[in-house]
Order: C-alpha cells, then sequence, then structure tokens
C-alpha cells in the first residue's frame, strides 16, 4: 500500500537522511488513505550481505506512532514518526503482497518464513523468535 490508496500497512526496507541502509519503514493506513502513521528506525538492520535478519512490527492500535515497535534481530529499535496522523482502523480487505510493491518495485534480497498474527506480540516473544534460530521462525 501508499499513503493516498487505501487503508493498510506497509514494511518497508531502504535508506535515506532518517534511516540508513537496512533501515525500516513501517506505514499504517486509515480508511481513506490519506491519514497514517510512518514509523522510521533511526539505525540500520541490514550491514552485511548474506546475514540472516528477523525484521518485525507490532502495532497495538492505539491510533498513535507510539503504538508501533519495531524489532530488529529480536530487539526493539530506535525510531522517529515522521507523520503521526493516523484516524480510524487499517484494516483492508486487500490481498497482501511480499516483496513487491505498486506491481513494479521488488525487494532485491530473499524473504523468507513470513508470518502475521491476529494478536499484539510480547516482546519476550520477539526476542524468542530471535533466539530459536532462523529454523524456527
Amino acid at each position: 500500500n501508499d499513503p493516498g490508496s487505501s487503508a493498510g500497512f506497509d514494511m518497508e526496507m531502504y535508506g535515506n537522511t532518517i534511516s540508513p541502509h537496512g533501515g525500516l519503514s513501517i506505514y499504517l493506513m486509515g480508511p481513506s488513505g490519506t491519514t497514517y502513521i510512518h514509523t522510521v528506525t533511526t539505525v540500520g538492520l541490514v550491514t552485511a550481505t548474506g546475514v540472516i535478519h528477523l525484521a518485525c512490527f507490532t502495532y497495538n492500535a492505539n491510533g498513535s506512532g507510539t503504538g508501533v515497535t519495531v524489532y530488529g534481530d529480536g530487539v526493539p529499535m530506535a525510531t522517529t514518526n515522521p507523520t503521526n496522523t493516523l484516524s480510524g482502523s487499517i484494516a483492508s480487505a486487500s490481498p497482501v503482497t511480499i516483496g513487491n510493491a505498486f506491481g513494479s518495485q521488488y525487494f532485491p534480497g530473499a524473504i523468507g518464513r513470513v508470518r502475521m498474527y491476529n494478536r499484539l506480540l510480547s516482546s519476550t516473544e520477539v526476542a524468542a523468535m530471535w533466539a530459536a534460530g532462523p529454523n524456527a521462525y
């Protein structure tokens, strides 16, 4: 999804002035697509090729950027919220796409073992996934 299009969420890995190479960017869009939370990590996750990482985020549905926690390798990452205007639900009937945005922007690496939960994971659960190793998640 893209701000301005529809409700839902988006997690991207890229680099810019806020988030260095391997930084994570999370968008949570409201029903109109014009109100959203944009959370960006202020540190990068990927520092070497061929290294397996666990990247995930949780959202407690409080309607604010303070409800988003981004994890890198099981540890909460420092973040900032360039945009924090969400109103309404992020629920969406749109299909989930992984490694592809807008049918033309593709993630240039490998993505494996994707999970989505219908509940908020605790920081202990996220840390345990990372500690269990890549074959466990």
